[in-house]
């Protein structure tokens, strides 16, 4: 337990040692729901969220 605690501790203090060095990002200009609905990460990775998460 105390190893769990001080991992949390470390990642409090330093958010990057989760975080990749490169991140994507994508911009969706609609003015439309749906379109931005349909945009929602899609499970092809692993940490995706669902349409259902969240």
């Amino acid at each position: 337990m105390p190893k769990d605690i001080d991992a949390l501790v470390a990642l409090n203090r330093d958010p990057g040692l989760l975080l990749d060095d490169r991140h994507v990002v994508q911009c969706l200009p609609t003015d439309d729901s749906l379109d931005l609905l349909a945009d929602i990460p899609n499970g092809y990775f692993t940490d995706d969220w669902s349409p259902f998460d969240g």
